[in-house]
């Protein structure tokens, strides 16, 4: 989804359309633009909440620097928010990136923005040549839902974000962006439509339950070692008396 001053202008203009008497080309418009929402894959309420995001984000911007607001793009799509553009100096895109985190609902931004001079009105046209171009190859390509794909392009570069229905189906979409003259490059941050939406929960890993190891066999103690009784001591012989002897004289 990409938000820009004139299409903040146009949302404006179909918002107020039912209090606008005799405007049926517009009450047309809306119904057409509702049923466009309704097939996408991201759903209904995804997409209200993708536009609340960024009127909220556009918002921001344009009170900040009335200036950079200018020069931004933004596209949303599942609440991730794809920032592109030019701003003359790194401090401007820090900001720019920082208060496209404090919309409500925005899960990730993605930071595409270039630092340096702005763009002169013939390269914008032939930013809006390029891009006009490839909505209407996707269009126009019956093996593409061109509902789930959103396409901004700023100074050569092509950005993509969306939801593809296989590996197939983005390959032509980015086949299509390679070959429109004056690209200089294709960048897609589309998610495949068998991956995970963001900030969804993961489904839980269930594992087989491990049976429990089988109980060692119960032996029966070892009965006790009893110490052998005691030999009979026999009583010691009584000891004789001893007489003493005289000594015989020594020999002469």
């Amino acid at each position: 989804m990409t938000l820009r001053p004139a299409a903040l202008l146009a949302l404006g203009l179909a918002l107020s359309a039912p209090l606008l008497a005799g405007c049926v080309p517009a009450a047309i418009g809306a119904g057409a633009g509702a049923a466009t929402v309704a097939i996408q894959e991201r759903g209904v309420s995804a997409a209200a909440a993708d536009t609340r995001i960024g009127l909220q984000v556009n918002d921001l911007w344009f009170k900040s620097s009335n200036t950079t607001y200018s020069n931004l793009h933004l596209q949303v799509h599942e609440g991730r928010a794809l920032v592109s553009g030019v701003v003359p100096n790194e401090g401007a895109r820090a900001e720019a990136i920082r208060l496209a985190y404090q919309a409500e609902g925005v899960r990730e931004v993605i930071n595409e923005i270039q630092v340096g001079n702005t763009l002169g009105w013939g390269d914008s046209l032939t930013d809006t040549r390029i891009e006009a171009d490839l909505n209407a190859r996707l269009i126009a390509d019956k093996a593409v839902r061109s509902v789930n794909y959103s396409v901004e392009v700023v100074n050569g570069v092509v950005y993509l974000l969306g939801i593809a229905q296989d590996q197939g189906e983005l390959r032509r979409v980015v086949d299509h962006a390679r070959g429109i003259a004056y690209v200089r490059d294709v960048r897609s941050y589309v998610r495949l439509k068998t991956e995970a939406a963001p900030g969804a929960p993961q489904p839980a890993v269930v594992r087989p339950a491990q049976p429990a190891p089988a109980a060692a066999p119960i032996r029966p103690a070892a009965p006790a070692a009893v110490p052998p009784a005691p030999s009979p001591v026999a009583p010691a012989a009584p000891r004789g008396t001893l007489k003493a002897e005289p000594l015989a004289p020594p020999p002469s």
